[in-house]
């Protein structure tokens, strides 16, 4: 294992943010249903259209900052055949 890691040394940071915009955007999936939950319990059923305004201007935020967690998370997967056979060719 030790051995593997010194050649991932190079590639640390796309090891690192694959995995951590994916979770990003995973949570970020994971609170809409309860934005839903507030826009129905509170807004519709109070009638304030304030309220209502607010949380689907938080639902269109929740949903562009996870299409962008999503983009880049599938860039750095992408690279992640490029390294592979760059360290099968080290090895």
């Amino acid at each position: 294992m030790k051995k593997l890691l010194k050649y991932l040394d190079k590639y640390k940071w796309i090891t690192l943010l694959a995995p951590l915009f994916k979770l990003l955007e995973v949570l970020l999936e994971l609170l809409v249903p309860r934005v839903v939950e507030s826009l129905i319990d509170v807004g519709i059923a109070k009638q304030d259209q304030a309220f209502l305004a607010s949380r689907f201007g938080l639902m269109i935020f929740l949903g562009v900052v996870g299409l962008s967690c999503s983009v880049v998370a599938q860039y750095l997967r992408q690279k992640a055949p490029l390294i592979s056979s760059e360290i099968s060719g080290w090895i």
